[in-house]
């Protein structure tokens, strides 16, 4: 079975930093505890007073059964019975104080790895998992009226279908994940029925033939009175989203684009023919787009000639093979609208700068 310290599980972690991290954060933080019942000895939201404390059980005594008993055996059959029976349970509520107290220790350290650095000084006074999260949550804890505005202001922003496609994954993410946050609150605009309407009428923007088909059956059901059959935001939200990837797949955001795999199609030349993707030609060659005009000057001297024959086939960056042309007679430095108006061809690649008669001696 796959934990934590398995390095084949991933772990999402959720660092504190703003009031929009506290709720997440929190929640990870609570179940974590749950996981050994811990909660109940640091939930913030309750006085400290009135906390329970995580205490060991005493040991049980044989004085308990008989006073001045020092040998099992001075104890009656019943009480050597009893007395057996609460030392198994003491060493099982030992064994589970330890693990708790464990898991208490790590679950302090687990707060402080999980704020941002700017928050450790809120942290550094307080030893224990309660007083640090009291701390944080008096700080970064946003209050129910300016939650509940937040939420209403992000509500409202869903209602506008992102135009840029590869947002919309999130968008269809944020409407499940908003709307359970608002209905935590009794936000009004998630009431009943609403979130499923809102999402479809702003889902026209996507596909309005699949909007508005599902808001034909939400009408019909309100017009017969079975509201309660109507099918939940989730549902909607995970259909729409099938359906776009089907349909639309770069609607989605997931479609990947044929340059970002590699797979474009190589670029030909006019005498060439094909190149290959890693940028050579068909004979092993790097094509070289540019020559600097002293070169094309001489261009039909041994000393160039032998030159660009040498560095055609020259598998050294092209910058370098310019800067090879360019130390040619030391012409004056190499601009792009020099560049840009020398485009050539040089045994088989895009040549302009021969001169006339002649010949690069093939």
């Amino acid at each position: 079975m796959a934990t934590e310290s398995d390095p084949a599980v991933t772990r999402v972690t959720v660092i504190l930093n703003t009031p929009d991290d506290w709720f997440t954060w929190l929640f990870i933080r609570r179940d974590v505890a749950n996981r050994n019942g811990l909660w109940q000895y640091i939930d913030p939201d309750v006085a400290k007073e009135l906390l329970p404390q995580l205490t060991e059980d005493v040991e049980p005594q044989l004085t308990d059964y008989m006073a001045g008993a020092t040998r099992l055996s001075a104890l009656t059959a019943d009480d050597r019975e009893s007395y057996r029976w609460e030392c198994d349970r003491w060493e099982r509520r030992r064994s589970e104080y330890r693990t708790q107290k464990k898991a208490l220790a790590d679950l302090n350290t687990d707060i402080s790895k999980t704020i941002a650095v700017r928050h450790i000084h809120l942290i550094k006074d307080h030893e224990t998992p309660y007083d640090r999260l009291v701390a944080l949550k008096k700080f970064l804890c946003p209050t129910d009226s300016t939650r509940r505005r937040e939420l209403a202001d992000k509500y409202n922003a869903l209602k506008t279908a992102p135009r840029a496609a590869k947002k919309v994954e999130q968008w269809l993410v944020d409407w499940t994940y908003i709307t359970a946050q608002g209905k935590s609150v009794n936000l009004p605009e998630t009431d009943g029925n609403r979130p499923q309407e809102d999402f479809l009428i702003a889902c026209k923007a996507l596909d309005q033939e699949y909007a508005t088909s599902c808001l034909r059956e939400i009408f019909k059901h309100e017009a017969r009175g079975t509201t309660a059959e109507i099918t939940s935001l989730e549902t909607y939200v995970a259909e729409m989203t099938t359906y776009l990837r089907r349909t639309k797949p770069h609607t989605t955001g997931l479609a990947v684009a044929a340059a970002d795999l590699g797979i474009t199609k190589p670029t030909e030349t006019s005498t060439s023919g094909r190149s290959h993707r890693d940028g050579t030609n068909s004979d092993g060659a790097r094509p070289i787009p540019y020559l600097h005009a002293s070169v094309e000057n001489n261009i039909g001297t041994p000393t160039v000639t032998s030159s660009i024959h040498a560095t055609h086939h020259d598998p050294r960056p092209i910058s370098h093979q310019l800067k090879l042309y360019a130390r040619l007679n030391k012409p004056e430095r190499i601009t792009r609208s020099t560049r840009a108006s020398s485009p050539l061809l040089i045994s088989g690649l895009p040549v302009s700068l021969r001169a006339p008669n002649s010949t690069l001696g093939h």
